[in-house]
């Protein structure tokens, strides 16, 4: 190979490495999702083999990708959201509930679901039992602003 080719050719390479890098961009892309505000809806559960469905509110704030914040259902029922934003959404909620014996159960478990900017829907995994606080099973939140 000449070095007149040689020089062509490396010059060639140096052109579509920067093509390639200028494709993916420098730095990366902010959530293209906006979670914080205000949002309401509905905490649907089953229990002892009911449909249940209680209304919910919550207040997420968002910096970057991450997003926390409270939510709390007519019931009582409170907890705290962390959850990343994207349209495919993962996370966890805490929840907590007073018994009506007065017991406060609470617990921990991972959400996941799909987002847009004005609806989420989410699917709380299984929540463990603990002593005489059984959770109810298959619980989803959908929200709307």
């Amino acid at each position: 190979m000449t070095a007149k080719r040689t020089r062509l050719v490396v010059a060639a390479l140096i052109v579509i490495a920067a093509a390639a890098a200028a494709a993916c961009g420098g730095s990366p892309a902010g959530p293209s999702i906006n979670l914080a505000g205000a949002w309401s809806g509905a905490l649907t559960f089953v229990t002892a083999g009911v449909t249940v469905t209680d209304s919910v509110t919550a207040t997420l704030s968002q910096s970057g990708s991450s997003v926390t914040g409270g939510w709390t259902s007519a019931g009582g029922t409170t907890g705290q959201l962390t959850l990343t934003a994207a349209a495919d959404i993962t996370g966890t909620t805490t929840i907590s509930q007073t018994t009506i014996t007065g017991q406060v159960c609470s617990g921990s478990t991972s959400v996941s679901g799909t987002a847009t900017s004005s609806r989420l829907e989410l699917s709380l995994g299984a929540l463990t039992a603990t002593g005489s606080c059984p959770w109810a099973t298959n619980q989803q939140m959908v929200l709307t602003r």
